[in-house]
């Protein structure tokens, strides 16, 4: 564990920038941290991904398309600063794809006891929902100027959740019993 501290429930995300993320020293305990000042996690992320003494697990993950697939992952504990908050131990996770088909993910986690291959399931679990979410988004308008007020937001968003979550069942059933009719665009 980072820094004996308990953290609330785990929650990945990707990194996203304007945060220091301090890395532990390769040549000291994971619980000493190396200060890097100013540094962005992403910055530091990349350098890790394409450090040559990076040490990469070769493991089978459930990955996007619902089947196993061989990935390397690499992973330890940091420290997150944010301005005007405590530091918090967090446990972070660098997946790539040996063959090249994906790109590599950063995933961070605010658990730095978590299992990093159960990080990656609950990110790749979330990236349903996200999926669910943009499309509600882009086709249905759900959060854009038609819905600014709460009662708009109150009537409308469940109706058009509702009507997203038909359509989808309507499409796989039709999919289901004529594959052979369809033709992705």
């Amino acid at each position: 564990m980072c820094g004996g501290a308990t953290p609330p429930t785990p929650s990945p995300k990707t990194p996203k920038t304007g945060r220091t993320v301090m890395f532990p020293d390769s040549n000291t305990a994971a619980s000493r941290v190396k200060a890097r000042a100013n540094a962005h996690e992403g910055a530091i992320m990349a350098q890790v991904l394409h450090d040559p003494n990076t040490v990469w697990t070769t493991i089978s993950l459930p990955w996007y398309d619902g089947q196993q697939r061989e990935m390397q992952i690499t992973s330890d504990c940091a420290v997150w600063f944010h301005a005007g908050k405590p530091p918090l131990p967090i446990r972070w996770v660098l997946v790539r794809d040996p063959q090249g088909e994906y790109d590599s993910v950063g995933m961070l986690c605010i658990d730095p006891t978590a299992d990093p291959l159960a990080i990656v399931d609950w990110f790749v679990q979330r990236w349903q929902l996200e999926v669910t979410f943009e499309e509600a988004r882009r086709h249905l308008g759900v959060e854009t100027q038609r819905q600014w007020s709460d009662k708009a937001i109150a009537r409308t968003t469940p109706l058009l959740l509702g009507l997203f979550s038909w359509v989808t069942l309507l499409a796989h059933a039709l999919f289901t019993k004529h594959p052979s009719s369809f033709h992705p665009r």
